[in-house]
This record gives C-alpha cells, sequence and structure tokens, in this order.
C-alpha cells in the first residue's frame, strides 16, 4: 500500500491532507479557514502529532504542559472571519488499538480489546481566545500597536 492509497482513502473520507514541512500556506489550511468561516467544523491535532507520549512535563501544581501548537493553528484562528469554537478533546487507548512499529499486515488492523477513551472539555469562550491573542488578532479593536512590538 502505497502513500497515494492513503492520501485517497483518507480525502474521501473528508481529511484535509497536510505536508510535514510545507508550512502553514497549504490548500487543507485554506480549507479549513472556509470551512469554519462557513459554519462547519474542523477537527484538528493541534500538536501535530497521533500518538503521543504516556506523560508531559508537569508544572509545580501538577498540571501537564502540552507540546507548543503547530503554525497552522495559530493561521487558522488568526484568519477566520470570527473566532472559532475550541473544544478540547483528551484521547486516550488509540495508542494500544493502532500501536507503531507493527508488522505487514498487523500495523494496518486495529487490536480487539483496546479501552479507548474520549474526553471533552468546555468550549473555550471567544473571548478568552481574542484576550490571548491581544493586539494581533484581526478582531481587536484598533491600537497602537506596532510589528514591531512598540507603542508610538
Amino acid at each position: 500500500m502505497g502513500p497515494s492509497i492513503f492520501s485517497t482513502f483518507f480525502r474521501h473520507g473528508q481529511t484535509l491532507e497536510t505536508f510535514r514541512g510545507k508550512g502553514v500556506h497549504q490548500s487543507a489550511v485554506d480549507t479549513a479557514i472556509q470551512k469554519l468561516d462557513e459554519g462547519g467544523w474542523v477537527h484538528l491535532y493541534g500538536e501535530g502529532k497521533v500518538n503521543q507520549p504516556n506523560e508531559y512535563p508537569r508544572n509545580e501544581h501538577g498540571v501537564a504542559s502540552l507540546p507548543r501548537f503547530k503554525w497552522g493553528v495559530g493561521r487558522i484562528i488568526m484568519e477566520t472571519l470570527t473566532p472559532p469554537v475550541i473544544i478540547p478533546m483528551w484521547l486516550t487507548g488509540f495508542d494500544k488499538l493502532m500501536p507503531e512499529g507493527r508488522a505487514f499486515p498487523w500495523k494496518y488492523l486495529p487490536r480487539y480489546g483496546a479501552e479507548l477513551s474520549v474526553t471533552f472539555g468546555s468550549p473555550i469562550p471567544a473571548e478568552e481566545i481574542l484576550e490571548a491573542l491581544g493586539p494581533l488578532s484581526p478582531h481587536a479593536p484598533p491600537s497602537s500597536f506596532s510589528p514591531g512590538g512598540l507603542c508610538r
């Protein structure tokens, strides 16, 4: 099974194909922005990975830190006409369902009996996103912010 078979399979499943190392100006990111502007939804892995480590670094309060999101996520948030509703999701067990490193043909078949969990967080209000973006937000009121970081 070559890459073209996978591309065709996922394209028919309404998956937006991105290419690592090709930057944020890809047709998949353009399509994601368009879908959101039209009231649609987009599900993505903001960290740019499907399989994640079992443990994340934790701060002094025990809160785990995710890896930084990829640049395409920022472009999607910045270029939509209205800030998108972001619903955090935490997926577990998928590394047991389709573990990496299995030989052909087993690597294409899910493992029976894997326990999966999908946890949804509360939607992040658009106001919080805009506040976090500050003057960089295209939805922010005009200010004296300059791209060089100096206020005049």
